[in-house]
């Protein structure tokens, strides 16, 4: 899974395997490491509500 952040919008570029983790219901996780050793992380949950939305606690984004 790919993230690309440009201004205030977020897109996930997923490969088919992730898909269709996805289309099971569960969780796709990816880590990158920042400088300083600090690691950032982002996740995609699959989600029954028609809304999207997006969660940061310290250095974890949760894509809902």
């Amino acid at each position: 899974m790919k993230l690309r952040i440009r201004g205030n919008s977020l897109r996930l570029r997923l490969t088919r395997a992730e898909v269709e983790k996805i289309g099971r219901g569960e969780t796709v996780f990816e880590t990158t490491q920042l400088a300083g050793g600090v690691e950032f992380g982002y996740t995609l949950e699959a989600t029954q509500r028609p809304a999207v939305r997006a969660t940061m606690a310290g250095t974890q984004l949760t894509i809902h």
